[in-house]
């Protein structure tokens, strides 16, 4: 077999060498050399191991300069070696001698031996060849799977399609082999893969082997959850299912392995808490709505609460367990303003102030829970205590309508001058201007009814070396008179 491929060698490498040395002289003399050369092939593949050291010729030497040559093998020498009926094996070999397993579909070299293979079945009726079978002539399953899964992902669409119909040839192979998915699983080595497993790219052809297996036997139809629930303890799944759906190639697969994994669960009513836990939600700190894994958390919920009505649990409920009233606000407003996330925390933002109202909680008890007494001059803009004063409507929609003071519930975290300061600032920023200026009027009555000195209030404001019409100013001035008005007049 040897002397055999040395031969072929040796052949292609003649008929390349002739082509390009002959370029200089005519076409006819270029015609008698090949004829010749393919006469005395002929002639030494009849001869021993013996004449081929007699005749001087090196194997190595002829792979050298075949491996060299060889992209240039054009169609019509490709043709004279199939009328010659030369294996498509020892053409494959020779052709892809240099070539990495990983690389080898979509190679130069392979489009020459598939154009090969397509001379040789036309040649030869009773023999045909398939690339499927050369393959795993040449490599083990591991192997083609992995190349079949690099050749999917590859740019060009010629390739990608050409891996998708290898895929379908193999899964043909192995069904009428009689494989079972664990056969597979094991056949493609992912039973010594360890938590690496979505990792391994043949872990897809497995996936696609499952699926064309229920379809030809759908009365041992089996799952991937089935293989792996037994392999894996379910902490250690649902970390690797993280891992995975953060990467493109694996992302589809994981989906699948968790929706299975939801199902389970729900059979076995795990409860929206477990499940948050499991998920390593946890553990996102402030950056939970923003995790992947939060959507398919919440939609866990739902079918929860569908399939135990008894039982039925808000999200919400789970969330105030693992986060303070601060951190938990402050992540709904954040992810209000991510589209992505928009209409999830929306409904959350209902679900905590529905909470907070039901469990008794007022706007003044929930003001230091959401650490806004420490916001000080810049209380108004805080996007927290705009949501504060939208829980104020939310509380107050009730019957009886409960009385809510929000100038008493300031007054209760900040001091009188700091108040008039943060007003005056407030009146400055768009969407709470007009409660500020309310506010501010009210503070300006409080201190009319208690006689505050107008001296005490331009302190308050900070007024000195404002612009004229600064609010404060402005407002400070509105005082004095009124005050000179009220009391001073009087005397």
């Amino acid at each position: 077999m040897r002397f055999h491929h040395a031969t072929l060698l040796f052949a292609v490498t003649l008929l390349v060498y002739c082509e390009v040395a002959s370029a200089a002289v005519n076409s006819q003399t270029t015609q008698v050399r090949q004829e010749v050369s393919t006469a005395r092939l002929l002639r030494v593949r009849k001869s021993s191991s013996e004449d081929e050291e007699r005749g001087g010729i090196s194997t190595a030497g002829v792979e050298a300069l075949i491996s060299s040559l060889k992209s240039t093998v054009s169609s019509e020498q490709l043709s004279t070696l199939a009328k010659k009926s030369e294996s498509t094996d020892d053409v494959f070999k020779l052709l892809t001698v240099d070539r990495k397993a990983d690389d080898l579909l979509g190679s130069v070299q392979l489009d020459d031996w598939i154009t090969y293979k397509n001379i040789f079945n036309k040649e030869n009726r009773k023999h045909q060849t398939s690339l499927i079978s050369t393959l795993l002539a040449h490599y083990d399953d591991e192997a083609v799977a992995k190349m079949i899964a690099a050749a999917k992902a590859a740019p060009s669409t010629g390739t990608a399609t050409m891996a998708k119909n290898l895929q379908i040839e193999q899964n043909a192979l192995w069904l009428e082999a009689g494989k079972t998915p664990d056969n597979i699983f094991s056949l493609l080595k992912l039973d010594k893969a360890g938590d690496q497993l979505f990792a391994m790219p043949q872990v897809n052809t497995w996936m696609a082997y499952i699926d064309r297996f229920n379809k030809v036997h759908p009365d041992q139809k089996t799952t991937m959850l089935s293989k792996l629930s037994g392999l894996y303890k379910e902490e250690s799944l649902v970390t690797m299912l993280i891992a995975a759906k953060n990467v493109p190639s694996t992302e589809k697969i994981a989906v699948r392995v968790q929706a299975g994994l939801t199902q389970l669960w729900l059979k076995d009513a795990k409860s929206p808490g477990e499940v948050f836990t499991l998920m390593k939600l946890d553990g996102a700190a402030d950056s939970v709505l923003q995790n992947p894994l939060f959507s398919a958390w919440t939609k866990y919920v739902d079918d929860f609460n569908l399939n135990h009505p008894k039982k039925e649990m808000k999200a919400i409920y789970t969330l105030v367990d693992h986060y303070s009233t601060a951190a938990l606000t402050k992540m709904i407003l954040d992810a209000k303003k991510v589209p992505r996330t928009e209409s999830i925390a929306t409904k959350l933002n209902t679900e905590l102030f529905t909470y907070w109202k039901t469990s008794g909680n007022t706007p003044k008890f929930i003001f230091p829970l959401l650490k806004l007494n420490g916001e000080g001059d810049n209380l108004f803009k805080s996007p927290t205590f705009v949501a504060w004063l939208q829980y104020i409507t939310f509380f107050k929609d009730a019957k009886p309508r409960p009385q809510v003071d929000v100038l008493e519930i300031l007054r209760n975290n900040f001091n009188t001058d700091t108040l008039a300061r943060m007003f005056s600032e407030g009146s400055k920023v768009p969407g709470v201007r007009t409660i500020a200026s309310d506010l501010q009027y009210n503070l300006l009555v409080r201190w009319m009814k208690t006689k505050t000195d107008p001296a005490r209030v331009l302190k308050w404001l900070r007024v000195e070396g404002t612009a004229e019409n600064d609010a404060a100013r402005e407002l400070y001035k509105t005082y004095a008179k009124l005050y000179e008005k009220v009391y001073n007049a009087a005397k």
